[in-house]
């Protein structure tokens, strides 16, 4: 997750109180150096895969010869990406809440 960490700063929410109180209300403090967010990164790249696969599979059905055999199942890929990024943005919600 080294890859993460210079975007972690920018990404980071840090919101003051009202009329400069001085309170810090951080919604987000260290977010991606936490299993939460190791795993909606998780959940992001699975999600991105799975719409990936489905425009792979849109385009596959409007051939002429949809039935034609391809290199990529896209509907199997489009399940199991669209599973993996569910569990995974539970989990890691289920981990952020725990630590809020």
């Amino acid at each position: 997750m080294a890859l993460l960490r210079p975007a972690a700063g920018a990404i980071n929410l840090r919101l003051r109180g009202h009329a400069g109180s001085g309170r810090d209300l951080s919604v987000m403090p260290n977010f991606w150096d936490s299993e939460a967010g190791m795993l909606a990164a998780v959940a992001a790249g699975a999600l991105l895969l799975a719409a990936i696969a489905w425009v792979g599979d849109l385009r596959r059905t409007r051939r002429q010869r949809p039935d034609d055999v391809g290199i990529v199942p896209w509907g199997p890929l489009f399940l199991a990406a669209l599973g993996i990024a569910g569990l995974s943005g539970f989990v890691a919600l289920q981990y952020w809440l725990a630590s809020v």
